[in-house]
């Protein structure tokens, strides 16, 4: 899924390369419209999900229900287990994110002394590399688990950023600046995967929704906290310190649980008990003690 990601990160590389050297920032600026506007008529060709359709009809019937604004639905009981955990690794994954790939070009250019051709066809190859192991470890997520390879891929970045400040120029600098773009891009597919399977279909685009905001609120601050650290003590030292922030999604995913192998049927029932409304869930329990032979109480 996430895989389209980097092949529009090399979209953009090649644009600047071409259309940028003939008319500027603002020749790139408006051929960045036109997948836009591509991106708009295929949405309208796409239909909704029979499973969205049917989570629609059951709010209407009263079977299910969320608040007017889904968002607070997210962090009531039972779903908010799952939201904290969830809101604590999107904040160290989106802000050490931003705090490495604003300044790597920076740092290429500037710090390692790369030229310009040179740094724009490996920042292109590093996302190809991005998205054979973006697709290699989300297989294995589905195989083996999104929790290990979650936690796994996050302690792995954070290594090769720090790893990358102190290898030598060349081939070893190259080599683990691609490690660093595809483990960096496997934890965000591994990160949709699991936030989806979270929450039951009413609440599903809301739950992943708020979640990932709130790591990119967080995020905001991550350039202006690299500013300030490299400004007094080096862009390298302020890798490494940004890239610390993995430790907050590592430690979100050991206080959040495993989904893979669930099935999205099991979600949604499981959560019909916790969320439907009382008359409902007096008449089901009335139906299922009759079906077990017990005489349904009255209510007081």
């Amino acid at each position: 899924m996430n895989a389209g990601y980097p092949f529009g990160y090399v979209l953009a590389v090649v644009s600047f390369a071409t259309i940028g050297t003939v008319w500027g920032w603002r020749g790139v600026f408006v051929a960045s419209m036109i997948p836009g506007i591509a991106v708009f008529f295929v949405r309208r060709r796409v239909a909704e999900p029979p499973r969205f359709q049917e989570a629609l009809k059951r709010l209407k019937r009263g079977e299910i229900r969320r608040d007017k604004v889904t968002n607070i639905t997210v962090f009531r009981t039972p779903c908010v287990r799952d939201t904290l955990p969830a809101v604590l690794y999107w904040i160290g994954n989106a802000f050490a994110f931003w705090a490495f790939y604003t300044f790597i070009p920076l740092y290429l250019v500037k710090v390692r002394h790369i030229s310009t051709p040179v740094e724009l066809a490996w920042l292109a190859s590093y996302n190809i590399w991005a998205v054979v192991i973006t697709y290699l470890a989300s297989c294995a997520s589905d195989i083996w688990g999104r929790w290990p390879f979650a936690i796994a891929f996050a302690l792995l970045t954070l290594v090769a950023v720090c790893g990358m400040t102190i290898v030598p120029a060349g081939v070893p600098l190259y080599f683990v600046g691609a490690l660093v773009f595809g483990f960096n891009n496997a934890t965000w597919c591994i990160f949709f995967a699991h936030s989806t399977e979270l929450y039951p279909t009413h609440i599903r685009g809301s739950g992943i929704g708020t979640t990932m905001t709130c790591g990119r609120v967080a995020s905001i601050f991550a350039p202006l906290l690299f500013g300030v650290l490299s400004a007094n003590y080096g862009i390298a030292v302020a890798f490494r310190l940004g890239a610390l922030a993995w430790i907050f999604t590592i430690i979100g995913y050991l206080l959040s649980r495993e989904t893979s192998g669930t099935e999205l049927e099991r979600i949604d029932q499981e959560a019909t008990p916790a969320t439907a409304k009382p008359q409902m869930r007096f008449c089901h329990s009335r139906r299922n003690g009759a079906v077990s032979g017990g005489s349904p109480t009255s209510p007081a």
